[in-house]
């Protein structure tokens, strides 16, 4: 599961192999696009996302409302 905290967008991958964990970065914008993509979002927009997407980063420092 990826929630991003100041809009708590989310999107999560399931059933995830070693393969899968090891390009994690690809699979990430690759979700991304398709969940944006299947909640109507403009292509331009969708193209604008994935470009500001850079190397994934992880917190463990979580607030529960998030």
């Amino acid at each position: 599961m990826f929630t991003y905290d100041e809009t708590r967008f989310s999107v999560a991958l399931t059933a995830v192999t070693l393969k899968e964990i090891k390009a994690l970065q690809w699979w990430f914008s690759d979700m991304l696009a398709n969940t944006m993509l299947k909640l109507g979002y403009p292509e331009g927009l969708i193209e604008r996302a994935l470009k500001t997407v850079d190397e994934l980063h992880f917190d463990t420092d979580c607030s529960r409302s998030v």
